[in-house]
């Protein structure tokens, strides 16, 4: 009995010094439907439940706020929101008072995220086929490899660049 207890302890000890993530296993993405999709019945229930947790609050990774049509409009940014070490003030990025138009967000260095460009599939359409192929299960804890907070190191790419 004492040897068997040894033997599990030292399995566990094994096992708990492996820091490589998880990652579930790929998963094959469907291909593109060919009728029209509804926005309210099909994309909205998606920004809704996979994206909003992080994407429509202050510091928003890549100031890419998905609250308000605007917001996925005005799409992403590679300016830093918080930027401690910074000695002037930063240009203001507020959805409804420092701009109002997408060529004027353009203009303040935001990109699309739903635009194709050139045979590039849209930053949005590659997020979700990286979602599909690697599915987060519902209610689960956030893996650990995932970092979150102020300090996280955010990547935001052009759609060129995914």
């Amino acid at each position: 009995m004492v040897f068997r207890l040894l033997i599990g302890f030292a399995l566990l000890i094994i096992t708990a010094c492996d820091d490589k993530p998880v990652l579930p296993a790929p998963q094959t993405v469907p291909a593109p439907v060919d009728y029209p999709v509804s926005f309210n019945e099909i994309i909205r229930p998606i920004i809704e439940n996979k994206c909003l947790a992080c994407h429509s609050c202050f510091d928003a990774p890549c100031q890419l706020k998905l609250e308000t049509p605007m917001g996925l409009l005005r799409g992403a940014s590679q300016d830093e929101v918080y930027d401690g070490v910074r000695t002037e003030p930063q240009r203001a990025t507020r959805l409804g008072i420092d701009a109002d138009t997408v060529s004027e967000w353009r203009s303040l260095d935001f990109y699309s995220v739903i635009e194709t460009n050139e045979n590039v599939p849209s930053l949005m359409a590659n997020m979700l086929k990286l979602a599909k192929q690697y599915p987060h299960v519902a209610h689960e804890k956030v893996s650990d490899s995932i970092r979150l907070g102020t300090k996280r190191q955010n990547q935001c790419p052009l759609p060129e660049k995914f």
